[in-house]
């Protein structure tokens, strides 16, 4: 499979910043911030500091919103004063009493002007479905989700310049449909942010990055997978590791990355494969009920 750049390459530094950022955690406010501000100050010595496009912290770097935290606001433009590149991170932001899992994405001046909202909030995690009817079933469990995420409409397009940054949050990458979408949006390159501080040293997280890798196959784009603890890997086109961190340790993966803007069979025929795949199945259900009502309507003639 080809990797060569079809429209440029791009330098990208990845940040991890072994932050305890899971659901249960009850570290002070502004810990998991502080953990990423601190790893950053590893790409100073960086041979590749001069050439970064692009920073990019995990899903949930931040615990403090930029939005509505002057400290935070603060200690993100001074990380993009530094660098004078972009910085596109992940923070739980709130709108009219409605939280939601976030990307923000700021300039190289500072200034906020994109923000991509997590589609697909993972059920009985980030929300409760049915959330009284579940709660009568088992209230300590359902209680330890003590807020509910609600479903962005945001496309994941970030413009970088002229090259189109997709970007999807933690297990979107395992959603056949939103890979698709951010390629025909116009993608060449997909960041995938994350956050397995729950996953502990579990398969989970071993399983999400081959994921990653498997939508980098997928879709021919690079796929820069951030983690806040691991695994952070970046994924080529053709599923090629280039780079990697190792779990639980604070990091930066600097990597200059190929932009791709082809379309891959896969982003070709999977939408119609799906339809077809769901019609045969439709269609072999209705045989199969024909059959016995045709077995019934025998056995009443006898």
């Amino acid at each position: 499979m080809p990797t060569s750049a079809e429209s440029g390459e791009i330098t990208v530094a990845a940040v991890q910043g072994n932050a305890n950022a899971g659901l249960f955690a009850n570290a002070e406010k502004g810990t998991f911030l502080k953990n990423h501000l601190e790893a950053t100050t590893l790409l100073a010595d960086h041979p590749l500091k001069s050439e970064i496009d692009l920073i990019v912290w995990p899903e949930n770097a931040s615990d403090l919103n930029p939005q509505v935290s002057p400290l935070a606001m603060t200690q993100v433009t001074s990380v993009v004063a530094k660098y004078r590149v972009p910085l596109i991170l992940g923070a739980i932001t709130e709108s009219d009493d409605v939280f939601f899992n976030s990307s923000l994405y700021f300039d190289a001046d500072g200034v906020q002007i994109d923000q991509y909202d997590k589609k697909r909030p993972v059920p009985f995690a980030e929300y409760v479905p049915d959330r009284e009817f579940w709660y009568q079933l088992a209230p300590d469990l359902i209680g330890l989700v003590s807020r509910d995420y609600a479903f962005g409409t945001r496309d994941g397009i970030f413009e970088l310049g002229t090259s189109p940054v997709g970007v999807l949050i933690c297990f979107e990458i395992a959603i056949d449909d939103i890979g698709r979408e951010l390629v025909a949006g116009g993608a060449q390159i997909i960041l995938s942010q994350t956050n397995n501080a729950d996953f502990g040293r579990s398969d989970e997280t071993f399983q999400q990055a081959a994921l990653a890798r498997l939508r980098a196959i997928e879709t021919g784009r690079t796929v820069v997978n951030i983690s806040t603890v691991g695994v952070s890997r970046i994924f080529l086109p053709n599923g090629q590791i280039v780079s990697e961190l190792p779990i639980f340790e604070p990091g930066v993966l600097v990597e200059k990355v190929p932009l791709r803007t082809s379309i891959t069979p896969a982003m070709a025929i999977s939408p119609y494969f799906d339809l077809v795949i769901n019609l045969l199945a439709l269609a072999l259900l209705v045989s199969a009920i024909g059959q016995q009502v045709r077995r019934r309507g025998r056995g009443h003639a006898v």
